[in-house]
């Protein structure tokens, strides 16, 4: 059975295309990281990451959306595919508002790795930057009891973050993402 071809999208007007408009920053702390198991044969690696510290960052914006949370904290379950060199991230991550109200923030995302990537990695550099390799996130959000009116916003958008790491003076890794609201135009 074929599927009638009177659902089809008209695209004679271009094919529709959301905005992407960056509002915040995650900046998380790689605290460590922790090879789980390793499958040889199936070209897998789990990896466990432990995330020491965090925020939620403001970027201004033509919206005036605003964020602010710290004290993050939580896990990231990476899924390396060492035959294709992708990663798939599983992280949970949880923080507080200025007035106490938890955050949890989920995303997945794909890391491709490349010659960058792995520099930062093995020492080289100190930095992997947004532009270097493919690395998103696509957030969301579960907001506490008594959450700020003016951070309920989180929970009703659609969200994609693009990710660089970076190493601060003294040595320690952060994963930082730039971001964006997707709404249709």
């Amino acid at each position: 059975m074929a599927i009638s071809t009177s659902i089809t999208p008209d695209y004679s007007k271009g094919a529709p295309v959301s905005t992407a408009t960056p509002v915040f920053t995650i900046t998380i702390k790689v605290q460590s990281l922790n090879q789980a198991t390793e499958t040889p044969s199936s070209n897998h690696v789990l990896v466990y990451v432990v995330i020491g510290d965090g925020e939620l960052t403001t970027i201004p914006n033509s919206k005036n959306l605003k964020i602010a949370c710290n004290g993050i904290t939580g896990t990231d379950k990476i899924s390396v595919n060492l035959k294709n060199s992708t990663r798939v991230l599983d992280c949970d991550l949880f923080g507080r508002t200025p007035n106490g109200s938890t955050i949890q923030i989920y995303y997945t995302g794909l890391i491709h790795e490349n010659d960058k990537l792995k520099a930062f990695e093995s020492g080289e550099s100190n930095v992997a930057d947004f532009n270097d390799y493919n690395h998103f996130n696509y957030p969301q959000f579960k907001l506490g009891d008594g959450i700020e009116d003016e951070y309920k916003w989180l929970a009703e958008n659609s969200f994609i973050g693009q990710g660089r790491f970076i190493k601060d003076e003294e040595g320690s890794a952060y994963v930082q993402y730039v971001v964006s609201i997707l709404e249709n135009p």
